[in-house]
């Protein structure tokens, strides 16, 4: 295949920090709870869970008591954040978000992101809704920069013999935990603590690898991703419970197909 370019949109609602998870203390019955997670977070049943007279526990320092059921959703969005996806700029070869063919005008995925997410905030703010973005340029939100996580990159990546290619793969490994992991922990910050939204849209264009003749094909995509149905590696992590716990999957999903 050539380079299809495709939006991908994350739809989330805002989510709350480990810390806040006695929010949900005593806000979901034990049916709808096993309901939720057998058949929509982790329908393959890798989740093994320790369960009480009248709880479960999901993780080592938290346990959940079950009581009635509510939906503690808005049921109206009255604040939307908008956050177009990558730093682009002076950043977006690292990011590898950069390609260009021929003589033509480079294209940068994290300008793409922008341009739709301004045309977004246009037709919401009209409609009503106090619209908010990550951000408004081509620079980190992130303070960090790659040189700040050359200790951590020496670490996780495995002594070799050839001094050159352990190099570029500890380099290559700060440029990730630079653009990939502070970058979005930055924007999760500035969303959940700052801004703090009914809704949180995500927005990306993505291209795939180029064929032999390095052509484009009229190959496009609008693609959506609901939270729910984790893999077993995925399921592992408990912070994902909160996803569940919200319930957030048929509000995410209603938003998704409007």
């Amino acid at each position: 295949m050539g380079r299809p370019l495709g939006i991908l949109i994350l739809v989330a609602l805002t989510a709350a920090s480990h810390a806040d998870w006695e929010r949900f203390q005593e806000t979901i019955t034990r049916a709808e709870f096993d309901s939720l997670l057998t058949n929509v977070y982790c329908p393959s049943g890798a989740i093994d869970l320790t369960y009480g007279t009248n709880s479960v526990v999901i993780s080592t320092n938290f346990t959940l008591r079950f009581g009635s059921s509510f939906i503690p959703h808005p049921s109206s969005f009255k604040k939307i954040v908008l956050d177009p996806g990558h730093i682009g700029g002076e950043w977006a070869r690292l990011e590898e978000r950069f390609f260009v063919r021929g003589k033509d005008r480079p294209i940068q995925e994290a300008e793409l992101n922008l341009i739709v997410a301004n045309l977004l905030q246009s037709r919401l703010t009209n409609a009503g809704i106090a619209v908010s973005l990550t951000k408004t340029n081509y620079q980190p939100v992130t303070t960090e920069r790659p040189e700040n996580f050359r200790a951590q990159a020496e670490y996780d990546v495995p002594a070799s013999a050839d001094v050159a290619v352990r190099a570029d793969t500890v380099r290559r490994r700060q440029e990730i935990l630079f653009y990939r992991s502070a970058e979005i922990a930055a924007r999760a910050k500035l969303v959940n603590e700052i801004l703090q939204p009914d809704l949180t849209i995500c927005i990306h264009f993505n291209a795939v690898e180029w064929d032999e003749c390095r052509s484009l094909v009229a190959d496009n995509r609008l693609l959506f991703f609901v939270h729910g149905n984790y893999l077993p590696a995925e399921a592992a992590d408990p912070r994902l419970f909160e996803k569940l716990l919200e319930r957030s999957y048929a509000v995410e999903l209603a938003v998704a197909e409007s």
